[in-house]
């Protein structure tokens, strides 16, 4: 039987070795020493600020100029750069998109960013102090979101550093119709800022390569992303980062029938939890919008509003826990301290800070607000308070994210092994039940 000659594109021939992969792992590991270091800076910065703020509680009377800051800064460096994580969502996005609308597949939500809207360097310095400023006042906020946002703005940085090395020594940029290169650089960071934050390399790896689109696993991505998280959670983890804390070791429950019914429940509400988290923020949001279209004028408002909710706390509790991360909340969950209003304060000032502006993130105050809510469940399903504290904090998270298997690794990395598969079903009832709404609104909808 002949050779087809018709057709000599296919019979080329495929170099059985290259190297090509190693220039990624290189990239990857360059991310990854650099976020290391800037992760453990943004997590032990918010620490002394929290410790500070404790100490001196009356700071928090300056969250309404706390907010005008924050709106200023935004202002002045770049209103675009406000969108934070979704804008680089959105450039993440921004190729699988066009090679979609090529093939005339459908893509619910569809929407291509606009070209002026770029990642640029200046992000760096600019949610540093953001997120001082938001911790000092007392915001409700995490550290996440912002860590994704300078993991991401570094990547940029050194992709920029990159082409122009390239221009000077006169080799060619590589062909962007061939890969998405700057897509791959925004991933590796994402994903090492999120493995460095969290100790977590296994989770920020699998977080890089899934958050901008939970339905496009970015396969090519893979190795870069996995050597800058895990290079970074070394360096961070040896650095002296701590990320959050149980406090008490999750209590192992023996697998069978009954476990796994009860855990399809709290999955069911754990997701329902996260959808009234996210839908109570966009009606914050909703309602200042509406009475102002000045940024600076919002930030004010909702930021008073932040500031009365405190205040009616501090008098009720004689706490300020719910301000900040609020960790202290998370290991009083797992030793079933945890009293009714503790989720629901902190989801309340967590979604007022939102819609103030407030920078930071809400992957930690989700897991609060889950963990809070599973303790107070633990005799309701006769599960240990421990337990139940792990799988409200990460079925609730898996639902604002949408994203389960990270937050199944995210689990095993901070809690450990025990109670794995109870935890990956909590994880898939929490993402599935909570609706279309999640913590990234420019995130392709998994379920479209």
């Amino acid at each position: 039987m002949g050779r087809d000659t018709t057709h000599p594109h296919i019979f080329k021939p495929k170099p059985l070795v290259s190297f090509y992969w190693l220039i990624w792992l290189l990239r990857g590991m360059l991310v990854g020493l650099v976020i290391g270091p800037a992760m453990y800076l943004l997590s032990r910065m918010i620490y002394q600020i929290g410790v500070v703020r404790t100490e001196h509680p009356l700071i928090m009377i300056f969250m309404p100029f706390g907010a005008a800051a924050t709106a200023w800064l935004f202002k002045k460096t770049g209103a675009y750069l406000r969108g934070g994580t979704n804008l680089a969502i959105e450039k993440i996005n921004e190729r699988i998109l066009a090679a979609i609308k090529v093939s005339n597949r459908p893509f619910h939500n569809e929407s291509v960013p606009q070209k002026g809207a770029v990642l640029t360097p200046k992000i760096i310095p600019l949610m540093y102090a953001n997120t001082a400023i938001s911790h000092l006042v007392g915001a409700s906020c995490g550290k996440e979101g912002a860590g994704i946002q300078i993991g991401t703005g570094i990547a940029s940085a050194i992709d920029w550093l990159e082409q122009k090395l390239r221009h000077m020594l006169g080799r060619p940029a590589e062909p962007s119709d061939r890969i998405d290169i700057n897509g791959i650089w925004l991933i590796t960071g994402a994903g090492a800022a999120f493995g460095a934050l969290f100790n977590a390399p296994m989770a920020g790896t699998w977080f890089g390569i899934q958050f901008a689109s939970p339905r496009v696993t970015r396969t090519e991505a893979f190795l870069p992303c996995t050597a800058g998280s895990f290079t970074a959670s070394i360096i961070s983890q040896a650095l002296g980062n701590k990320p959050i804390s149980l406090g008490v070791p999750m209590e192992s429950v023996e697998f069978g029938l009954v476990p796994l019914i009860v855990v399809c429940l709290a999955g069911v509400l754990f997701g329902l939890l996260s959808l009234l988290f996210c839908t109570t923020a966009q009606v914050f949001k909703h309602f200042f919008t509406k009475l102002t279209n000045n940024m600076l004028l919002r930030s004010l408002f909702s930021s008073l509003a932040t500031l009365l909710a405190t205040g009616i706390l501090y008098f009720a509790t004689g706490s300020t826990a719910y301000n900040g991360l609020s960790a202290s909340l998370f290991s009083n969950a797992a030793a079933g301290e945890t009293t009714w209003i503790d989720p629901v304060a902190k989801l309340l000032l967590t979604a007022l800070s939102i819609s103030a502006g407030f920078s930071g993130g809400e992957i930690i105050p989700l897991m609060v607000i889950g963990a809070t809510t599973g303790s107070l469940l633990a005799q309701v399903f006769s599960l240990p308070v421990s337990t139940m504290t792990v799988l409200g904090a990460i079925g609730t998270l898996s639902g604002g994210t949408k994203l389960p298997l990270v937050c199944f690794l995210l689990s095993l990395e901070l809690f450990g092994f025990s109670n794995a598969a109870l935890v990956f079903t909590t994880c898939m009832f929490g993402c599935i039940c909570s609706g279309r709404s999640g913590i990234y609104p420019s995130q392709k909808d998994p379920f479209a």
